[in-house]
């Protein structure tokens, strides 16, 4: 029998009013460290923002099971979130950073170089004078 066990990614995006009203009117954002705090004690890695990847391989119904236990762990979130996304991670991701580092690496970036002046572009919105 073939092992159809797969690496995951779970990604999750929350409404920020909708967990003050659902999980903390004072720290709403602290959801993100617990549900964060989750998935690392479930095995996952942190990669970006909020998303997660598996370290160990997991089969369909692992996944599931685990997203399941979430929702039944922590009920706020199914009502705060605009989505989460579990997907198969397959052999063909590359960190960008990594592939290009050799290039990259030593490139010369002047900083705020690519910060534009918010200032320099304002109108000045005068009135005429009265006479």
């Amino acid at each position: 029998m073939l092992n159809n066990k797969k690496r995951w990614s779970v990604n999750f995006d929350l409404h920020i009013d909708l967990l003050e009203k659902y999980f903390s009117s004072t720290n709403p954002k602290d959801a993100y460290r617990v549900v964060g705090r989750f998935f690392i004690e479930k095995g996952f890695e942190h990669r970006l923002g909020s998303g997660y990847v598996s370290v160990d391989l997991l089969s369909k119904k692992e996944i599931t099971d685990i997203i399941y236990e979430m929702f039944e762990k922590m009920p706020w979130i199914y009502n705060s979130s605009r989505h989460i996304d579990f997907a198969e991670v397959n052999d063909n991701v590359f960190d960008a950073k990594q592939v290009y580092d050799d290039k990259l690496s030593n490139m010369k970036i002047e900083p705020k170089k690519y910060v534009k002046n918010h200032n320099a572009n304002k109108s000045v919105n005068k009135r005429p004078k009265s006479r």
